[in-house]
């Protein structure tokens, strides 16, 4: 949301112009760039100055945790025809955090829960972004504790239901912003948590969540 947007903006510049990186990439970094086309034209910065005689600069298309319909349209028109089409996910699905902070302390009961309704529970981080980009296209409803994996709601398509859990102290609208400029229907709720992030998850509040969302038909 923040750097990939700028990018909409590179053939305004010179055609050598090169995309400064870190040093290192992650493994979905690098295939969001070779899906632009744009491997060969990425510079590693491994050293701690660089000095360049041309330097431009493209501007991020929001304020940080903020999107814009500029950003989010780019991106979709961009990244969605790369998506796996051999990939088949589940239509509704909880994105589980592993190994976290902002986790659920009960998590087990949490999603058996789900399961008993008939939801998956995905780990977002073992799929590649063409898989990620499937998964969330094809979603109907999408649940779990707030955290990155929601940003992958900007690929899914408008009316789809997103549901997050928030701690009650780490109240953060950027999903909200997400899902107001793709037109989802975004729902929240409210969970204590403890010093560390991690909620507890009131399986009475949740369910009431749920029908209040319309999700709880099989």
């Amino acid at each position: 949301m923040d750097a990939l947007p700028r990018l909409a903006l590179l053939h305004e510049f010179p055609a050598d112009t090169k995309i400064l990186v870190p040093a290192k990439l992650a493994g979905y970094q690098k295939e969001t760039l070779k899906m632009l086309g744009l491997l060969d034209r990425v510079r590693y910065t491994p050293e701690p100055h660089v000095i360049v005689e041309n330097y431009y600069f493209s501007s991020p298309t929001a304020m940080i945790s903020t999107c814009s319909p500029y950003g989010v349209n780019w991106l979709r028109s961009t990244f969605l025809p790369h998506a796996d089409s051999d990939y088949q996910g589940p239509k509704r699905f909880v994105i589980q955090r592993k190994g976290k902070t902002r986790g659920i302390q009960n998590e087990a009961e949490v999603n058996a829960y789900f399961e008993m309704l008939g939801w998956a529970i995905i780990d977002t981080e073992t799929l590649t972004f063409a898989q990620e980009l499937q998964l969330f296209s094809e979603a109907e409803a999408i649940a779990g504790v707030l955290g990155s994996g929601f940003t992958n709601a900007v690929w899914s398509r408008p009316g789809c239901k997103v549901i997050t859990f928030v701690a009650d102290t780490w109240m953060d609208g950027w999903v909200e912003w997400i899902c107001n400029v793709n037109r989802l229907e975004y729902h929240w709720q409210l969970f204590p948590s403890d010093h560390a992030m991690m909620i507890t998850v009131d399986l009475a509040e949740l369910k009431k969540r749920l029908g209040k969302a319309g999700l709880l038909e099989q």
